[in-house]
């Protein structure tokens, strides 16, 4: 074989080894017992996706209730799974959705081999796009819970990709690099930062790279032209869509949580006040609110070990363990600082990192609360891709850029220990997916609903917090969701305005049901229903107790 066609038959095996490796893993849940396939799905922020989805595609228009439309929901992921959720059952659906994003986590990692093997090398581009598939941080984000990260982080992947691809030169392919940052833009709306910093690059990169190019801007006119139009057009279309379809320009789930940073009671969080609070949930290790978690997570864990209790231990533990890592990779890298920019730069890093920037100073400064980690699916491929632009320079730091064969033999055997160690946390699935356990253990939702149709009327209409996975599995009982995240305009108008027992009440709502501090104390749900409940019932499982009342306005 001459070495050309041995070249691209190692370039075959790679992508087709990765997407190979990530679907096999997958198949078993796709296949597996529905109790268990319901601990894969189990947010349920997704299920007020696969409600709505349900409603549509039965001809009930974009509700979660049937009650009212709502626009809480990011547009092209409740499009992509409409078909889905047309398919007849509850379990059904659930395993085609299963396939569906075990497929784009296996098209997620193929993009980001294709951007990073021309950069870092296919070794390294391998174990970057490996990990992002499989890092169970990552993993239980993106591909588990059935919510838009998994098409958002495809798409993200795929941006980078079209970026580094796109010549300015070329209107066919500045219009292509324009309809995929539309696509991010609609797969998860505050992407709008990363969609308007990638057109900013891919217009000025020569320029903001140093290397002598003056910004001609007859040059780039047109396809600025193209590649802003054709998102400014897309953007005017969604907000005219939902001024005419639901009275609000912007959805009401995004402008319920800035609401709720407002409220002095809520069990939902509380918007930083000071400039400190904000470094420490951009730098913290909880994974709904710290963007970074990934890499920071592991530091702090670090450092709990070393000083066990002590507060103050673990604050100079985590310091020392900071700078003693920031040294370390320095170092291995110290002589390839120069690939270090340059590939960095190629694979788009500084428009991921100032879109980052930008949304994390949106959610963190407008009072924005209730963050959770899908939210931060861009953060996480900033990590891995540097992660991987590190340990690329590290490796040729260590053997050369073209080693000799004893080093290829021992970059081969640490390439596959790392592969395997990312792979390991994985295969104990297969065999909680067989045991006879899973079988006999019935999933907390399917308990819960049993539950709730044995002590509601069929047609009940019951007011739930957190209501999609009950509304999803219950039958013949209509859920309105009380904290408004997947309601109307009008509803969350009312809870501003103090009249949402009224509005409630001018829904038929007639039971209330979850759990008793939030309904009865917490903002806003304490003064909706002062003096308006009569306990009906009281649902115990194990250490989860939830109450059911019957609503009287």
């Amino acid at each position: 074989m001459s070495n050309g066609r041995a070249a691209i038959h190692r370039d075959r095996v790679l992508p087709g080894l990765l997407a190979g490796l990530i679907v096999l893993l997958h198949l078993p849940v796709v296949f597996s017992h529905e109790n268990y396939l319901l601990t894969w799905f189990n947010i349920d922020d997704g299920y007020y996706y696969f409600v709505v989805a349900r409603n549509l595609a039965a001809g009930k228009g974009f509700t979660f209730d049937g009650l009212s439309a709502t626009n809480g929901f990011h547009p092209l992921w409740m499009f992509i799974t409409t078909p889905i959720f047309a398919l007849p059952g509850k379990i059904l659906p659930l395993r085609v959705l299963a396939a569906l994003l075990a497929t784009m986590s296996a098209a997620t990692a193929l993009a980001l081999y294709r951007l990073s093997a021309g950069r870092l090398g296919r070794g390294s581009a391998f174990l970057t796009a490996l990990g992002f598939a499989l890092l169970p941080p990552i993993h239980n984000t993106v591909v588990r819970g059935g919510m838009e990260s998994g098409l958002n982080a495809f798409l993200i992947a795929f941006l980078l990709l079209r970026l580094a691809n796109t010549r300015i030169g070329e209107a066919r392919t500045v219009l292509g690099a324009g309809l995929v940052a539309c696509a991010t833009f609609l797969a998860r709306l505050d992407n709008i930062f990363l969609a308007l910093l990638a057109g900013a690059w891919l217009l000025g990169r020569g320029w903001l790279l140093g290397e002598g190019l003056r910004v001609n801007w007859r040059r780039i006119r047109l396809p600025a032209l193209h590649y802003f139009g054709l998102l400014a057009a897309v953007l005017v279309a969604y907000l005219l869509w939902n001024a005419v379809g639901f009275g609000t320009l912007t959805p009401v789930s995004g402008q319920v949580k800035q609401w709720w940073g407002t409220l002095p009671n809520s069990v939902y969080g509380f918007p930083p006040r000071r400039l400190s609070n904000v470094v420490a949930q951009i730098l913290t290790d909880d994974d709904s609110i710290g963007p970074f978690s990934l890499a920071t997570a592991p530091l702090y864990r670090a450092a709990e070990r070393l000083a066990g209790e002590q507060a103050s231990g673990r604050r100079v533990a985590l310091v020392a363990l900071a700078g003693g890592l920031g040294l370390t990779l320095a170092w291995l890298a110290r002589r390839e600082w120069a690939f270090v920019w340059k590939a960095g730069a190629d694979l788009g890093l500084l428009p991921l990192f100032l879109g980052c920037a930008l949304q994390i100073g949106y959610y963190k400064l407008s009072g924005s609360v209730a963050q959770r980690p899908w939210y931060w699916v861009g953060e996480m491929l900033l990590v891995v891709l540097l992660a991987g632009v590190i340990l690329e320079a590290a490796r040729r730091t260590a053997f050369g850029k073209v080693p000799g064969r004893r080093a290829q033999i021992i970059q081969g055997v640490l390439g596959t220990l790392l592969a395997v160690l990312q792979v390991q946390p994985h295969l104990p699935r297969i065999g909680r997916i067989l045991s006879p356990e899973i079988a006999r253990d019935e999933s907390y939702y399917l308990r819960r609903a049993v539950w709730i149709e044995g002590n509601t009327a069929p047609g009940a209409r019951i007011g739930m917090t957190g209501s999609g996975s009950s509304a999803y599995f219950s039958s013949d009982r209509t859920f309105i969701n009380l904290d408004g995240l997947i309601g109307s305009y009008d509803y969350f108008r009312s809870l501003q305005s103090g009249q949402a027992a009224s509005f409630l009440a001018g829904l038929g709502m007639e039971y209330v049901f979850g759990n008793e501090y939030i309904i009865t104390v917490s903002d806003p749900y304490g003064d909706i229903f002062a003096g308006k409940l009569a306990p009906a019932a009281q649902f115990a499982d194990g250490d989860r107790i939830l109450l059911l009342w019957r609503f009287m306005p």
